[in-house]
């Protein structure tokens, strides 16, 4: 596959463990975590085998346990949602006891807490980032360090769960397909912690964050986000970036595009990107090797149906049309 200028190309972590120390061990190592587990089988030993691939901060896992056993984490440290293909787990934490089996998503605590439970012949993907990120999607102003409190572990409703296999089979097949451009990398993470803010209600959800409403915001705020966005929109940029550059908070940030531009800080920064775009495509030359693959991953789209969609939206044209007219 042709390299893209400014992508990041890695390969899968695989691990395959047979044994209960081995097992125990790689599962440290993958989360960081410290666990006792406990046989509960027959005949067999436990068996992890596990693929990773890393984008922006995010883990995308596929995971397969053909064996039963129970286990108990003492500290999780990341926020952490499986999605189950088969199988079945049961799991408790101090907060919530839950069982979940194939077609479901789970998480098994708040992130800096334990849990523990059984597992039976699970095959599952795992998104895992770290809670920096889901405070950065909530708006939070950098530095702030409250703690993640979920109100469930698992989503309310069968869409939701469905909501979270697509997001997850989504974010999983874009890390793998490689390579990834830091834009396509950044809006995927901030895609899936916007999402799980949705999905998984928590005192970083808007209903669950009292006392931070967004007041007046004039303006010249605005005007300030807007212009930072123009002059980095080749960056990967985060709410909190674009709040900083406007001296404001993330959620004022929000109420204050939608008071004046009627659209969101993240919304216009991704009509600029398609601005960009469209200038490159325009002004690509002949044999230059430029594609609208390329240009769509450049400024920060995954999927270049997706990008092309978008593009004839805003253009009335498509993008193979304007690059043709080169």
């Amino acid at each position: 596959m042709e390299s893209l200028k400014g992508t990041q190309q890695q390969e899968p972590l695989r691990v395959r463990a047979a044994g209960e120390q081995a097992v125990v061990e790689s599962l440290h190592s993958l989360y960081g975590l410290t666990s006792r587990l406990t046989l509960d089988d027959v005949g067999r030993d436990p068996v992890v085998e596990a693929s990773r691939c890393e984008a922006a901060g995010l883990w995308a896992d596929e995971m397969r346990m053909p064996c039963r056993f129970r286990f108990e984490v003492d500290e999780f440290p990341l926020f952490a949602v499986t999605w189950m293909e088969s199988g079945r787990v049961e799991t408790r934490s101090a907060t919530a006891g839950i069982a979940v089996g194939p077609g479901q998503a789970w998480v098994p605590c708040d992130p800096g807490a334990g849990y523990k439970g059984r597992l039976d012949g699970m095959e599952a993907r795992t998104v895992s980032l770290p809670v920096d990120l889901l405070r950065t999607a909530a708006g939070f102003p950098t530095g702030d360090e409250t703690a993640l409190r979920l109100q469930s572990l698992t989503p309310a409703t069968s869409s939701l769960h469905e909501r979270w296999g697509a997001m997850v089979r989504y974010a999983g097949d874009v890390v793998r397909a490689g390579p990834v451009t830091p834009l396509v990398a950044d809006s995927v993470a901030r895609l899936v912690a916007v999402t799980a803010l949705d999905v998984f209600p928590s005192n970083f959800s808007p209903l669950g964050r009292a006392g931070r409403g967004p007041g007046h915001v004039g303006h010249s705020s605005v005007q300030r986000a807007v212009a930072y966005i123009r002059d980095h929109a080749e960056r990967p940029l985060s709410l909190t970036d674009l709040a900083q550059a406007a001296g404001v908070t993330g959620r004022a940030l929000q109420y204050g595009f939608s008071r004046h531009l009627n659209t969101s800080p993240m919304a216009y920064l991704r009509e600029v990107r398609l601005e960009r775009a469209h200038t490159e495509l325009a002004e690509a030359t002949p044999g230059d090797g430029t594609t609208v693959a390329q240009v769509a991953a450049r400024w920060g789209w995954a999927n270049t149906s997706h990008f092309t969609a978008a593009y004839r939206r805003t253009h009335g044209v498509t993008a193979s049309e304007t690059l043709r007219k080169v």
